[in-house]
């Protein structure tokens, strides 16, 4: 028998969300083994601090050796120092009914075998009260090997058998309840009463929208026991406190440690997921087994649809990589239509890509749809930029968020701006459906605010710097973004009681920017409102970096004025890589020296994405003027 393999809690997720395939296999893994070369994976801000609270979880759990510079290579780890920030104020509060004496904390720096010995003897110990950073392992038999299976809580109330679990998030999902029943389960196979549980979460729902007193780097802490039920995080609303939003939708339910004592898992095999209303388990003994078995030891992906279901979403990004690299013809396509289509390929009705649903569309059949009057409607679009002499401000912002405010009445993980990128042109109409766009090079400007500095005086002097009185139009690229960061920064101003002359002359810009002369050059390729036309090559998706690399690939066949260096080619590709290195300059990784080099990169990235909106205008003017797109070549493809 094979005793020394361990399962912690990231194994039960998986088994739980995941074709069992991942258990034992990474990305890596699948890329090497089906050759995938570059993937492209549209990545979005907002994903970044989950990405960093995951790769945070994943570090702690795999802290099991002796080695005292694996401790240290987390210092290096972007935002580690924020989240252990947040780790000591959180281990403080959980402390504070309790004397020094009633405390164990186990050393993290300790083989996993140790630490369980360490938290068995301080259960032991009629002294403590409270154990820190506890450990168990339950043992569980398979037909081949014993498992050992590991749990960490974030704290033990022995006490009051309760479990305790600290989070930098700032609610509580669904997908953590699954945390709180494997922890339990394995509690309850070493005799351990569990009674209650409860999170410590980052407070960002008890402030009031009239708050003036958040104040920089303030952390604040709330208990929290229940569950969301829902399909999505409770919020808050307007005129409602959060408890209320609570109590008025009944979304969570507190019975739950009865539950586990009781739970009797379904012998449909192996699981069932975790996305609808009703919570449903499979049970630790069931991960073991499929563990060990052929499901997650074949070093092929095994789709079977039939016998894993409702397991592969559009949102999970390691069955998109396999969807897209073994279902190539449909890969990337975005839309409810291809629902069926991929139910279809993982149970293995349809793996050789033939024989599909007809009724999927343009988008695979490979051509462009017009709609009618589409050139008169993007005509009319544009039509604040297209008049002779027109000069249009173009502009980009990008921004940070800290799980604590960054600067004061901000709260925790909202964004802040912290560059704006701005290019002003001049158009030159040379005849009916020629025209130019004239870079004003004065004009041109790359703002970088450090984040160590940043204040409201910094957002005024945006609004400054992109406001031209003799502006004809506003130009971006999603309008909700920068609409709703420059709403916030007026917000912040008025907070921070700046001089009245400022704040009225900050929002008369504001209104005369996005209120009455914004464009929105996404809408066109978005085609949300049927009013313009569909490009196959698009996959029903309008990220700018995706026109660039239809442009790119085609420039043989597509003449225009401006052209970006490809993304791929920038040190800084992407949003989540400029806001990855703005946390990390906050959090004290990138030094003084280091960031003069960082700022220049972020200029460049920035820059890039305003140059590409006017290449986009061309482009889609290009296109207007031919009447047709048969200039992309059908043969290339920028998937």
């Amino acid at each position: 028998m094979n005793n020394n393999i361990f399962l912690k809690y990231k194994h039960f997720k998986k088994f739980h969300t995941k074709n069992p395939y991942w258990l034992k296999h990474s990305v890596e893994d699948f890329k090497l083994k089906y050759n995938t070369g570059e993937y492209f994976e549209e990545t979005e801000e907002n994903d970044v601090w989950f990405n960093l609270l995951n790769e945070f979880e994943e570090l702690k759990e795999n802290i099991d050796i002796d080695d005292e510079n694996y401790l240290k290579s987390l210092n290096n780890v972007s935002g580690f120092k924020t989240f252990h920030r947040i780790s000591i104020a959180q281990e403080k509060w959980i402390k504070q009914n309790y004397h020094v004496e009633e405390i164990f904390t186990v050393p993290l720096n300790k083989k996993s075998e140790e630490k369980f010995v360490l938290t068995q003897q301080a259960i032991n110990d009629p002294k403590i009260r409270l154990v820190i950073n506890p450990v168990f392992i339950a043992e569980y038999q398979t037909n081949k090997n014993t498992i050992k299976v590991l749990s960490a809580p974030s704290a033990y109330l022995k006490d009051k058998k309760t479990f305790v679990y600290k989070s930098a998030s700032t609610n509580v999902k669904k997908i953590d309840s699954l945390r709180v029943f494997f922890d339990i389960s394995i509690a309850n196979k070493l005799d351990i009463e569990i009674e209650d549980y409860w999170f410590l979460l980052v407070d960002s729902h008890t402030y009031p929208e009239c708050q003036t007193k958040i104040k920089k780097e303030q952390i604040n802490l709330y208990k929290f026991d229940w569950f969301n039920t829902s399909k999505s995080p409770i919020s808050e609303t307007k005129n409602k406190t959060f408890v209320e939003v609570l109590k008025e939708k009944q979304m969570y339910f507190k019975d739950f440690i009865q539950l586990v004592k009781t739970y009797q898992p379904t012998q449909l095999y192996p699981w069932q997921d975790l996305t609808e209303d009703k919570l449903i388990y499979k049970s630790i003994e069931q991960l073991c087994e499929v563990y060990d078995s052929d499901y997650a030891n074949n070093d092929e992906y095994n789709v079977l649809w039939e016998v894993f279901p409702n397991q592969f979403t559009s949102q999970d990004k390691d069955d998109k990589l396999v969807f897209n690299t073994l279902c190539k013809r449909f890969a990337n396509i975005n839309g409810i239509k291809l629902l069926n289509i991929k139910k279809q390929f993982y149970a293995g009705v349809h793996p050789n890509e033939i024989d599909y649903p007809k009724n999927i569309g343009y988008i695979v059949n490979k051509f462009n749809v017009f709609n009618n009057d589409w050139d008169i409607n993007i005509y009319h679009f544009l039509n604040r930029i297209l008049k002779d002499n027109a000069i249009t401000v173009w502009f980009d912002y990008e921004g940070y968020s800290l799980p604590y405010p960054p600067i004061d009445n901000v709260k925790p993980y909202n964004q802040i701006v912290s560059q704006v990128s701005i290019v002003v042109t001049q158009t030159i109409q040379h005849s009916k459906d020629n025209f130019e766009f004239k870079i004003l090079k004065d004009h041109t400007k790359d703002i970088v605010l450090d984040p160590l500095k940043i204040s409201t005086e910094d957002f005024f002097e945006i609004l400054s710097n992109i406001y031209l009185e003799s502006a004809d139009a506003y130009v971006v690229w999603n309008k909700g973004y920068e609409s709703v960061r420059s709403n916030e920064m007026l917000k912040y101003m008025q907070k921070a009681n700046m001089d009245k002359d400022k704040i009225d002359l900050a929002t008369q810009m504001y209104n005369e920017i996005f209120k009455e002369k914004l464009i929105d050059i996404m809408i066109p390729f978005q085609n949300s409102t049927q009013k313009y036309f569909s490009l196959y090559e698009l996959k029903g998706k309008f990220s700018i970096k995706l026109v660039e690399k239809i442009v790119s690939l085609n420039k043989k066949n597509i003449n225009l004025d401006h052209y970006i260096k490809p993304y791929k080619t920038l040190e800084i590709k992407n949003g989540m890589m400029a806001m990855e290195t703005t946390i990390s300059r906050y959090c004290g990784t990138i030094g003084d020296k280091e960031w003069t080099i960082k700022e220049q990169l972020l200029k460049e990235y920035c820059h890039n994405d305003v140059i590409a909106m006017i290449m986009a205008c061309e482009f889609l003017l290009l296109i207007v003027k031919e009447k047709k797109a048969d200039f992309i070549d059908p043969n290339q493809t920028i998937w």
